[in-house]
């Protein structure tokens, strides 16, 4: 069927709920187009990356209640399975709480997550996604979803108050004049914290703000959650946190807000970045009845909340030994390394979520190769988005605004429009010769005032392969 008109198009809908991925999304570009509905300059991704789109997760990753859950989902829902599935793994990790653990050394890694979706704005369902989830969670635990489900990140003060400890001062009691403890300022007893941010962009954009420490305390609560801030007049002291955080942005804002330092200081790397979009269109999605499932996933999440330390059994330990091995010596060069670089920190999380999940305290073969399939996905989405960013700063705002502009950009519209004139012409000089010396952009139309675009034949990218595919989700060598 050739959609010519609006009538066409609105008699289209029989034919689009038989299509998926990119064949649904070509014929509803198609529709919009037809009935007048302008794209957002800012949602146009054909040019975001030369990268591939991350292969489908593996079905190693749909194992237990998760599983089970996240597929007949499927049918309630546009939304992206992996979307789901990385926002139930969180949401779960987020309410049992701080006491199931695995040591690695002196560490302790609990089950709280960051998780940040990647996508096209509405048409990538990220916060429909959210919403199924904390639904059911909220079935479940309504205390989580009163007290501990909270947004509006805007300084690592703020995020620490949302768990503080109270503040206690000694003071001496005039009448016994013996010292006592007075408590000043109340704490927070739950220390469960599940920060959700539709507007993730807005986060990044605080982070370059001068003198903010949120970056520091994320990646504190990530490690150990004992948080701190000594400023002197209302200090904060936090043990025992547990927090995790939900993001949802697009790949331009992506690109264009987060900074080459949080890329590369540690801050990127305790996050999952997914890559998501809508998967099926269904116009009138019907609710799905959970009942039968909130008693099974309440006797979960209760044992969930007693468990404590997590163990190997001896079939995981020699698989994660290899996968250990894999991870060493498969390290992707540039900004991917750097934001890839806590592989087996995050595996380890994923594969305690998975075992606590079957109600067992060990983590079994198949709770590691969901693992595994799920870092895997996230790893491929790291080099979509991030695959192509050279470690320039302004090499890579040149390209950010290049994907948006295919006719490409004068000379002097860079310095007068992107710069602002407020970077020098040398290093200017500096990252178009980086891009183009890579083959990401080129030079046409004369010497003078040249204009710079992205070739129409894109070059194969610098990072390719992925030794963890290979390894665990195509199968075992």
């Amino acid at each position: 069927m050739e959609i010519k008109g609006i009538d066409d198009a609105l008699h289209a809908d029989v034919e689009i709920q038989s299509l998926n991925g990119a064949e649904m999304e070509k014929k509803i570009e198609n529709i919009s187009e037809v009935a007048g509905i302008e794209k957002d300059p800012k949602e146009i991704d054909p040019n975001f990356s030369t990268q591939k789109w991350p292969e489908p997760l593996s079905d190693k990753a749909m194992i237990g209640f998760a599983g089970d859950f996240i597929r007949t989902m499927e049918g309630h829902t546009e939304s992206d399975s992996v979307a789901l599935l990385l926002q139930f793994l969180l949401a779960f990790g987020s309410v049992v709480g701080r006491r199931a653990h695995f040591k690695v050394e002196a560490a302790d890694h609990f089950l709280n997550l960051n998780v940040v979706l990647v996508g096209r704005s509405s048409r990538g369902r990220k916060g429909t996604s959210w919403k199924h989830i904390e639904r059911l969670f909220e079935a479940v635990d309504p205390e989580w979803k009163k007290n501990c489900v909270k947004s509006g990140l805007s300084s690592g003060e703020g995020l620490m108050s949302c768990v503080r400890d109270p503040l206690e001062k000694i003071v001496r009691n005039e009448q016994t004049g013996q010292d006592e403890v007075v408590i000043q300022e109340p704490g927070v007893s739950d220390k469960r914290l599940c920060v959700v941010e539709g507007e993730f962009a807005g986060v990044l954009r605080v982070l370059q703000r001068e003198g903010n420490k949120l970056s520091a305390v994320i990646r504190d609560a990530w490690d150990h959650g004992k948080l701190s801030s000594l400023v002197r007049n209302n200090p904060i002291q936090v043990e025992k946190a547990h927090i995790s955080i939900c993001g949802h942005i697009t790949f331009y804002e992506l690109t264009r807000y987060i900074s080459e330092t949080e890329l590369t200081n540690g801050f990127a790397n305790r996050f999952l970045w997914s890559c998501v979009k809508r998967e099926k269109l269904i116009p009138l999605p019907k609710r799905l009845d959970l009942s039968p499932w909130v008693p099974r996933l309440r006797e979960i999440v209760e044992f969930g909340t007693h468990c404590e330390e997590l163990l190997f059994d001896e079939e995981a330990k020699e698989k994660w030994c290899r996968f250990y091995h894999a991870v060493a010596a498969h390290e992707p060069p540039g900004l991917v390394g750097a934001v890839t670089s806590r592989a087996e920190a995050q595996v380890i999380r994923l594969a305690s979520l998975y075992a606590v999940l079957d109600r067992s305290s060990v983590i079994r073969k198949i709770h590691l190769q969901a693992a595994v399939a799920v870092w895997t996905y996230c790893e491929a989405s790291c080099k979509y988005i991030f695959g192509e960013k050279t470690g320039n700063q302004f090499a890579d705002k040149i390209m950010t605004e290049l994907r948006v502009r295919p006719d490409g950009i004068k000379l002097t519209a860079l310095h007068r429009e992107v710069f602002k004139s407020n970077v020098s012409a040398s290093k200017i000089h500096e990252a178009l010769q980086i891009l183009e010396k890579s083959g990401w952009i080129e030079r046409i139309q004369g010497d003078r005032d040249p204009i710079w675009q992205i070739p129409k034949s894109k070059p194969d990218s610098l990072t390719s392969g992925n030794t963890l595919n290979t390894y665990y989700v195509q199968g075992e060598k």
